[in-house]
């Protein structure tokens, strides 16, 4: 039945000028069926509280009142237990001349002047009448319980920070008004770490060097609810991933949520350890609920405690990868220590560079090679005095070094965060669980879930670190620990302390197994090193146990696909495979149009990828298999 003239008219000025402190919104199923949100008044007990309720206009409407309660629990006189509502215009005072903008007002009024005398719940009257203070007091906790909106702070706006925010606005809570969240982003764009900038500052803002291309395929890496668009390259510029953040902030409506050039100075609990305190670079600071720590953990230098490295340091003859960004003029002589993918990036850039004529790579229990003009030795020992040799562990040595670039990663720091909150160094040896929390800068420890600090001094789930763990496909890894911190939030049970206890020291006890007999320092700095690294499939597995334990939110269950799995194992050779592939110019061939019809397509390029890579392989070893280059694309 089409609704009446009258509805329709009502409807479009409640949604267009919608009065002071209240919202109402129709079903789209059902147009006669309202969403309301109630800003308890100032000055009020319930001041501080958005209260929903439910509107129905009945079919003898507006010869007949609507039907109104109270979804949120209330400690009103006039209101009972139900939602029920004792306001005389919704009874023998109704008029059809009255409007539903009249009614919801009514009752904002209602909320400004409880009448005892009129009751609805008979007890919480008699509670008004015999000590109003005291019955305002408790009318102020309910407000604070059941209808206060909870103010949550984002730390970062790179792809964790984005992934936290879009859980956020996208849950039900924020969507009624329960919820407000900003995110604090210390630079003037989103896209963190993708996010370029001059190596100016010390350290760089961020280690993105000019050549930089994501070491997974992007059909692997990518959010789940987002793809990267058709015909992307298999394994994108650092541009183009940030392009990718920014249409993914502005797809999802997330930009009206942050705030740029502004850094979180500050976060320690608020004087009734009821919350955050949060300062900002402006001066400014606010009590916050939940903060989601997402600040990432590319921007502070790990530098080896190497005999010698410092005397090379000071003499400007070495310094870390973040920031290089392009191959300079640095000698005949380079050496790059270590061995992550922007070790190899460097060293393969650098070996190629015209003024390099030997790069040397420092790789921890490496075997010595040398292949063309590049030279592969293992761990360095010492930094010799004369500022042009090292020792390597194996005794050996290297002469007439130019100059060292220590491709030797990142520390986890979070400077806004106090040493009562985050303390510095090793955590002791367990069990049994220390009582603070500890930053080694390798692990944060301990923490449920890899997520929430595990103490009793405030609620885990009201602090959460994203991000941490390391050898991990990490977008979609994030979207699955911010869909857990929301749930957690809501439900702060969820996280059952004794089941989490022995999933960490069962964890500790075996990688404690795993190193083997050595002394209780090394074995503290050696199980802190190996904590936030996922080796083989455990990443998968704890992604899907992200996804059961978040499930009740109605969201339903995620599981990692197989595909994924099997891309992920064979990264090396993908990844590979494609440099070939564009240096013969044929990588635009097999992604031209990909995409355009869903993510089956990159599946099936990707399975062909990987069985073109295993035939060259074959062939390679003298198992040749008959297929015709040209049509290679086509397989």
């Amino acid at each position: 039945m089409a609704l009446p003239k009258r509805i329709i008219k009502e409807t479009e000025r409640l949604v267009a000028d919608p009065a002071p402190g209240i919202t109402a919104a129709p079903h789209e199923d059902n147009l006669r069926y309202f969403d309301v949100t109630i800003q308890g008044p100032d000055g009020s007990p319930f001041s501080s509280g958005v209260f929903h309720l439910e509107l129905f206009l009945p079919e003898e409407y507006p010869m007949a009142p609507p039907k109104v309660r109270f979804l949120t629990k209330i400690y009103h006189p006039n209101i009972d237990k139900l939602g029920r509502i004792c306001l005389d215009i919704l009874k023998d005072k109704w008029s059809p001349a009255l409007q539903i903008r009249t009614v919801l007002l009514s009752i904002q009024a209602l909320l400004s002047a409880p009448n005892p005398d009129d009751p609805l719940a008979t007890d919480v009257a008699k509670h008004y009448k015999e000590d109003e203070k005291d019955a305002q007091r408790v009318s102020r906790e309910w407000t604070e319980k059941y209808a206060s909106v909870k103010r949550i702070c984002v730390i970062g706006a790179g792809a964790g920070g984005l992934s936290a925010l879009k859980a956020i606005v996208e849950a039900p809570q924020h969507k009624a008004g329960e919820w407000r969240v900003t995110a604090f982003e210390a630079r003037n764009e989103v896209g963190g770490i993708w996010l370029p900038a001059p190596p100016t500052d010390d350290p760089p803002l961020t280690p993105l060097y000019d050549s930089l291309t994501t070491n997974l395929p992007h059909p692997v890496m990518a959010f789940t609810c987002f793809p990267f668009p058709p015909s992307t390259a298999m394994y994108p510029s650092a541009s183009v991933v940030e392009k990718y953040l920014t249409s993914y902030a502005e797809h999802f409506g997330l930009m009206e949520h942050i705030q740029l050039n502004t850094a979180v100075t500050n976060v320690a609990r608020n004087p009734t350890n009821t919350g955050w305190t949060v300062t900002l670079s402006t001066g400014d600071d606010s009590n916050y609920d939940l903060v989601i720590v997402a600040n990432g953990h590319y921007r502070v230098p790990r530098y080896p405690n190497t005999p010698g490295l410092d005397l090379w340091l000071n003499a400007h003859k070495a310094k870390h990868s973040a920031w290089y960004r392009h191959p300079l003029d640095l000698g005949a002589k380079v050496l790059v220590v270590g061995d992550g993918p922007s070790a190899r990036d460097i060293s393969a850039e650098m070996s190629t560079s015209s003024t390099t004529k030997t790069l040397v790579r420092s790789v921890p229990n490496s075997p010595n090679t040398e292949i063309a003009n590049i030279k592969t030795r293992g761990r360095i020992t010492s930094y010799c005095a004369d500022l042009s040799k090292v020792i390597f562990e194996d005794g050996s040595t290297e002469e007439g070094i130019d100059f060292v670039i220590l491709a030797t990663g990142y520390e986890l720091s979070f400077p806004f965060l106090s040493p009562e909150i985050l303390k510095p160094g090793l955590a002791p040896p367990i069990p049994p669980l220390p009582r603070d929390t500890y930053n080694s800068t390798y692990n944060v420890f301990p923490l449920a879930k890899h997520i929430f600090p595990l103490q009793s001094r405030y609620p885990p789930s009201s602090l959460a670190f994203m991000c941490l763990l390391m050898r991990v496909v990490p977008f979609p890894l994030m979207e699955a620990q911010a869909r857990v911190i929301v749930h957690a939030f809501v439900n702060p049970d969820a996280i059952n302390d004794t089941e989490e206890a022995v999933d960490i020291i069962t964890h500790y006890e075996d990688l404690r197994h795993e190193i083997g007999d050595i002394d209780a320092d090394a074995m503290s700095e050696k199980i802190s090193k190996m904590w936030h690294v996922c080796r083989g499939d455990k990443q998968f597995s704890y992604r899907d146990e992200l996804h059961r334990f978040a499930e009740r939110d109605g969201l339903g269950m995620v599981v990692v696909p197989d595909w994924i799995k099997e891309a992920y194992e064979r990264k090396e050779v993908l990844r590979e495979l494609w440099v070939d592939l564009v240096s013969k110019g044929e990588a635009d061939d097999w992604v031209r149009g990909v995409g355009e019809k869903g993510e089956h397509e990159w599946v099936d390029v990707l399975r062909r990828m990987i069985q073109y890579a295993e035939n060259r392989e074959k062939r390679l070893a003298g198992k040749e298999e008959n297929y015709i280059v040209g049509d290679i694309a086509k397989l």
